[in-house]
Formats: C-alpha cells, sequence, structure tokens
C-alpha cells in the first residue's frame, strides 16, 4: 500500500514540475505580448498623423490589450446579487 503511494507521489511530483516550467514560462510571454500591446495602443495618443489604415488597427487592438471585451457592469450585477447586496 505504502509503495503504491510513493509510486503515485513521485508521478505526480515528476510530471508536475515540467508542467509548472512550461506554464510558467508560457504565462512570461503572454505577459509581455500584453505590455507590449498596451505600449502600442498609447502611441496611438502621441501626435503624430497615423495612416487610417494603423489607426483602425491600433483601436482593434485596444479592446484585446485593455480587456475591453469583458462586460464589467454584468459581472458586477451577478456579483452583487450572488452575495445579495444592493448596487449603488
Amino acid at each position: 500500500m505504502i509503495q503504491k503511494q510513493q509510486t503515485t507521489a513521485n508521478a505526480l511530483i515528476t510530471g508536475s514540475l515540467p508542467l509548472n516550467i512550461f506554464l510558467g514560462l508560457s504565462l512570461k510571454y503572454l505577459w509581455g505580448m500584453v505590455n507590449s500591446l498596451q505600449f502600442i495602443i498609447f502611441m496611438n495618443q502621441w501626435k503624430v498623423n497615423w495612416p487610417p489604415n494603423a489607426s483602425l488597427v491600433i483601436k482593434t487592438l485596444r479592446t484585446v490589450a485593455l480587456g475591453e471585451f469583458i462586460d464589467t457592469n454584468k459581472m458586477k450585477s451577478h456579483l452583487y446579487n450572488f452575495y445579495g447586496l444592493n448596487q449603488t
């Protein structure tokens, strides 16, 4: 019985280590991409004449970089209803 538990624990530890390394590296690159996107969208506020197609791409990227595609009002109402609080 103890041998089976040790084998299971060893398998979990051995499997979780590469998974943690992979996810850590992936999140590092994802975070870098979001930072780059935010830099690009705020470049649009500089006093530079941008071509119309570049402005369109920057406006499209803005929704992704700032997370504007998430409806926060709907999330707030669900949370308030879940906890029984009044919205102000």
